[in-house]
C-alpha cells in the first residue's frame, strides 16, 4: 500500500517564535514529567490492590498458566458463577488482567521469599499494584503532555494539562484502588496520540498501535468502543474538511488512500479484538452471542426469583441519564468541576478553539454522551463504591487534559471575572481530588451523608478532618476502614511503632515531589516559544497557527 509523501522539517514555514527542539532537551522534559507523575501516583499507592474487584481480577490473572481458580472458593458466594463444563468463571472482562499479567509474573518469584504463607498473596498483590499502576498513571500523563504538543500548545500549556489530569480531576483516585478506569484513559490518550501522529504523516504503524488500543479497550468493557468511536469520528471529521496539497493526488485520491488505510489495517485489528472477546466468553460460558452482563444477569436471575426479566437493564431512565450529571453522590459538576471551566469556554471562545480541537471537543463528548445513555437503564449505573460513576468518566478525564490548555491560550488575558474563575474553580477541583484519596472508598458508601448532607467530596472532607482530629464520627460498617487510606495510615496500623517513621518518608516524598515538579517546570520554560519538530512533521499543513497564542478579543 502506497505511503502518503512525508515533509522534511526544512519546509515548516519559518517564525520568529516557533523553533526546533533537540532531542536532548525534548528526552529531559519528557524524563521529568514522568518521574514527577510516577512518584506523586506512588505517594497514594495502598499496599495492596485497595478493592475487591482489583483483587478478583488479579486471580483471573493468577489463574493463567497455574493451577489456581479463576474465582477462589471462598469468594463464590458473591462473586462469579458456574461456566461451561461447571468451572467456576469471573464475569469480568479481560482486559484489565493482561495489563497484571507481568508484573504477576515477577511477584510469583518474588513469593517463594516470603517465609509466611499468610502473607504471600498480601505481598504479591502489593508488588503487582506497584509495578503496574503507578507506571501506568505516570506514562499516561507523559502522553497526554505529548498530546497537547500535537494540538500545538505551548510546553507550559502542555505541562497545566498534563499535571491537571492527576491533581486536579478523579484519575488519580483510580490509581489508589487500582479499577481498569487507569488503563481505559491510558488506552484512550494513546489513542489520541497515535491517530494524530497517523493523520499528520499517513504511516500506517501509527494507525495499528491506534485499533490495538480500541482492541484491548474491546476486551475490558464492549461499551469502551464509544471512548475510542469518538476519537476516530473526530480523526474523520478533520481529515475530510482538511483541504489536500497538490502532491497528495487531489481530494478524490488522497481520501482514498486514507479509507484504504482503515480498511485495510484498522478493521482487521477490530475484528481480531473481537474474536478474542467471542473466543474469551465461549471459553468461560460455551457460547459466542451475548456477554458477560448476559450471563451475569442469567445467574442472578437464578439466585433472585424477584429480579425482572429485563434486570439489569430495568433502572429508572432519568435517574441514570441525570445521574452522572448533578447527582450528589456521582455528578461530575462535584468530582471533576474542571468540566464547569469547559462549559464557560465552550459557550465564550467556541469560533477561536479550531476545527481540529473543535472535532475532538466532539468527539469525547460523543462519547461521554453515549456512554451515559447506554447505562441509563442500569440498576446499578452509579457504578458502586466510586469517585464519579466510573462506567462514563474516562472520556471526562480526556477534556479535563484540555480545559486548562485551552483556557490559558484563548482567555488570558481576559475581563475581571474569566481571571478568577478558573483559580477558583481550579482550587475547587484539587481540593476535591485530595478528599477523594484520603479515606479508602468503602466509607462513600458507608457514610455518605456524615453530618454535611449527601453531598459525597464534603463528606469525605468532614470525615477526613474528624480521622485527622481523633473527633468522634460516625462508625463505619468496617472500622478497620477508618484511617487515612495513604500507605503510611494502613501500614501504620500494622506496625503502630513505624508509624511516625512512615509518616515523615511520606512527607518527605511529597517535598521530592513537589520539587520535581518545580523542575519540570523549569525545563518546560526553557523549552516555551518553540515545538518539537520530528523528521516526518507535516502540522504545518494542518494547523498553521502552531504553537501560537491567539490575541484576546478587542476590548478585553
Amino acid at each position: 500500500m502506497r505511503e502518503l509523501p512525508t515533509t522534511s522539517p526544512e519546509s515548516l514555514p519559518e517564525t520568529p517564535s516557533v523553533g526546533a527542539v533537540t532531542k536532548v532537551e525534548r528526552r529531559r522534559v519528557y524524563l521529568a514529567v514522568w518521574l514527577t507523575a510516577w512518584l506523586f501516583a506512588l505517594l497514594v499507592q495502598v499496599p495492596g490492590m485497595g478493592t475487591v474487584d482489583s483483587l478478583r481480577r488479579l486471580q483471573v490473572t493468577r489463574s493463567w498458566g497455574t493451577d489456581e481458580p479463576a474465582v477462589r472458593v471462598s469468594d463464590r458466594a458473591d462473586f462469579g458463577m458456574p461456566g461451561r463444563e461447571g468451572v467456576w468463571q469471573a464475569w469480568y472482562g479481560p482486559g484489565q488482567s493482561w495489563l497484571m499479567w507481568p508484573a504477576d509474573l515477577i511477584a510469583r518469584s518474588a513469593e517463594r521469599f516470603v517465609p509466611n504463607s499468610a502473607l504471600k498473596f498480601k505481598f504479591s498483590s502489593a508488588l503487582v499494584a506497584t509495578l503496574t499502576f503507578p507506571p501506568l498513571v505516570a506514562t499516561t500523563v507523559l502522553l497526554v503532555f505529548v498530546w497537547l504538543g500535537q494540538l500545538g500548545f505551548l510546553p507550559l500549556q502542555r505541562l497545566a494539562g498534563a499535571f491537571s489530569l492527576l491533581l486536579a480531576s478523579s484519575h488519580l483516585y483510580y490509581t489508589q484502588v487500582h479499577m481498569e478506569n487507569s488503563l481505559q484513559v491510558f488506552l484512550l490518550v494513546l489513542d489520541a496520540v497515535c491517530l494524530g501522529r497517523w493523520m499528520v504523516t499517513g504511516q500506517k504503524k501509527w494507525l495499528v498501535v491506534s485499533a490495538g488500543t480500541a482492541a484491548w479497550a474491546l476486551n475490558i468493557r464492549v461499551p469502551a468502543l464509544a471512548d475510542h468511536g469518538g476519537l476516530w469520528l473526530a480523526a474523520l471529521a478533520v481529515l475530510y474538511f482538511r483541504r489536500p496539497r497538490p502532491d497528495e493526488g487531489g481530494a478524490v485520491g488522497w481520501q482514498a488512500l486514507r479509507w484504504a488505510q482503515l480498511v485495510g489495517v484498522a478493521v482487521p485489528i477490530l475484528l481480531v479484538g473481537l474474536l478474542l472477546d467471542r473466543w474469551y466468553q465461549w471459553h468461560r460460558f460455551g457460547t459466542w452471542a451475548g456477554t458477560y452482563i448476559t450471563e451475569f444477569a442469567r445467574h442472578q436471575r437464578t439466585k433472585n426469583l424477584t429480579l425482572s426479566p429485563a434486570f439489569p437493564f430495568d433502572g429508572d431512565f432519568w435517574e441514570g441519564l441525570l445521574g452522572p450529571l448533578i447527582s450528589p453522590t456521582r455528578g461530575i459538576v462535584f468530582s471533576d468541576p474542571l468540566m464547569l471551566v469547559l462549559v464557560v469556554l465552550l459557550l465564550t471562545r467556541w469560533r477561536r478553539l479550531g476545527r481540529p480541537v473543535q472535532a475532538l471537543l466532539l468527539g469525547l463528548g460523543l462519547g461521554f454522551a453515549s456512554l451515559v445513555f447506554f447505562y441509563a437503564r442500569v440498576s446499578f449505573w452509579n457504578g458502586s463504591t466510586t469517585w464519579g460513576n466510573r462506567y462514563t468518566l474516562t472520556p471526562i478525564h480526556g477534556l479535563t487534559a484540555l480545559v486548562l490548555p485551552l483556557w490559558l491560550r484563548h482567555v488570558l488575558p481576559g475581563r475581571w471575572w474569566t481571571r478568577h474563575l478558573l483559580p477558583t474553580v481550579l482550587l475547587a477541583a484539587m481540593a476535591v481530588q485530595v478528599s477523594s484519596i484520603l479515606l479508602p472508598s468503602s466509607v462513600e458508601d458507608q457514610l455518605p451523608a456524615a453530618s454535611v448532607g449527601p453531598l459525597i467530596p464534603l463528606a469525605r472532607v468532614a470525615n477526613a478532618l474528624g480521622v485527622v482530629m481523633g473527633e468522634a464520627a460516625p462508625p463505619p460498617v468496617n472500622p478497620e476502614d477508618w484511617r487515612l487510606n495513604l500507605f503510611p495510615g494502613t501500614l501504620g496500623m500494622v506496625v503502630p511503632r513505624l508509624k511516625w517513621a512512615l509518616w515523615a518518608v511520606w512527607w518527605m516524598g511529597l517535598g521530592l515531589a513537589g520539587w520535581m515538579l518545580g523542575r519540570s517546570y523549569r525545563l518546560a520554560s526553557r523549552w516555551d516559544g518553540t515545538i518539537e519538530v520530528y523528521e516526518d512533521d507535516r502540522r504545518a499543513d494542518w494547523w498553521p497557527d502552531l504553537a501560537l497564542d491567539r490575541e484576546a478579543d478587542p476590548g478585553e
